[in-house]
């Protein structure tokens, strides 16, 4: 991986940490749609670098690692459509495709 593609993503999942914390917050406090979708939205972005993380040799490139997390999201959402007491949200797809590209795009090189 190129050194200037290992500080965005170390500065991507930095970001992801801090932000993840308030959003949490804010989520509690106040009920709105961005809130509720944004953990799909984050945790796409990083499972996407985990997988792309040299140490799991995972995924070689970005992309497949970005296609592998967000495949699994979306996997993971429509399974709820048929589980008991599981809550399936649309939006929660939408978050998870739209939190890939983010990643997708300030990681390319």
């Amino acid at each position: 991986m190129q050194e200037s593609t290992r500080l965005k993503l170390f500065a991507v999942c930095s970001a992801v940490g801090i932000l993840s914390a308030k959003l949490i917050r804010l989520a509690i406090e106040h009920r709105s749609i961005l809130l509720d979708c944004s953990p799909n939205f984050f945790s796409t972005i990083l499972l996407s670098v985990i997988f792309h993380l040299d140490n799991f040799n995972f995924a070689d490139s970005l992309g497949k690692a970005v296609l592998a997390s967000t495949t699994l999201h979306l996997i993971y959402e429509l399974i709820q459509i048929v589980l008991p007491g599981f809550t399936y949200d649309p939006n929660d797809l939408l978050a998870s495709v739209a939190g890939g590209l983010v990643l997708y795009l300030i990681g390319k090189p």
